[in-house]
């Protein structure tokens, strides 16, 4: 009987045999219980909020960025290519964080001061002027801009190295988070924000040098009460989503490292 498939209970067990109706076999993605999928991440959300030591933030922020993935992973198809772009796309579906829309004004004026020759003055102006109005050495990105209010007078092409940057929306919080999110897991960087406690990712004024005429830049901090909460708010929009449309999610958890190689096996 091809339709007696073993699943999992919470991903570490093996569970019982399942009908066909769990599996998907145009796909080739083993389809698990919903409310034990999201008990999972639940639980992994648990554990990442109670992780102390030194380096916490860094473990907690991984963790974090680990539910989105999977979650993103089961609810965005398989032609979305790039993992950037299926990231992007769930945070956006599921309308994760209401700041992903946001433009980053000390990234512009980054690459502005890095190619000065190739942006329009006035546009050079206008961000100078908004950044200007920054008064404390502490501000929450709900200052920065969304693209409808910045003046339209974006380069056609801008320089090698970054000729790779096309539009404004590659300064988006949502597209900054991902790259947030290679630098942590692929490169362990060390971010540790000013104000671990905060909830709100913020901008710090932070000075090159230590002299009176140092030049003050604006760094940019996502800290983990921040990543925890959107890992949280997560797993609340999916579930929310999947229970009202009455879906099924895919997982292609499995023994073998290929996903689609996971089709009608069991995972232990």
């Amino acid at each position: 009987n091809k339709g007696m498939h073993m699943t999992l209970k919470r991903f570490g067990a093996l569970k019982h045999v399942i009908p066909d109706r769990y599996v998907n076999y145009e796909i080739g993605r083993s389809i698990v219980e919903f409310d034990d999928f999201i008990k999972f991440l639940k639980e992994k959300l648990n554990e990442a909020q109670e992780i102390n030591f030194k380096y916490s933030h860094q473990c907690s922020n991984t963790m974090a960025f680990q539910i989105i993935d999977t979650l993103a992973n089961a609810t965005i198809p398989n032609k979305v290519r790039y993992n950037r772009n299926r990231f992007i796309k769930y945070i956006t579906k599921f309308e994760i964080w209401e700041n992903r829309e946001r433009v980053s004004l000390p990234h512009i004026k980054r690459l502005i001061e890095l190619k000065p020759n190739v942006f329009d003055k006035k546009l050079c102006n206008w961000i100078d002027e908004e950044i200007f109005k920054w008064h404390n050495n502490k501000v929450y990105i709900e200052q920065d801009p969304l693209i409808k209010d910045i003046p339209k007078l974006w380069p056609i092409k801008i320089p090698k190295p970054f000729d790779n940057i096309k539009n404004l929306e590659y300064f988006q919080h949502k597209n900054l988070l991902y790259h947030f999110r290679n630098d942590l897991i692929h490169e362990f960087k060390i971010t540790r924000a000013f104000d671990p406690v905060d909830e709100k990712p913020y901008y710090h004024k932070i000075y090159s040098g230590s002299t009176e005429n140092s030049k003050p830049y604006w760094h940019l901090f996502y800290p983990p009460g921040f990543m925890l909460n959107i890992a949280k708010d997560s797993i609340s929009s999916v579930e929310k989503y999947y229970k009202e449309k009455k879906l099924k999610i895919k997982s292609s958890w499995g023994p073998f490292i290929f996903p689609n190689f996971n089709k009608n096996t069991y995972h232990v």
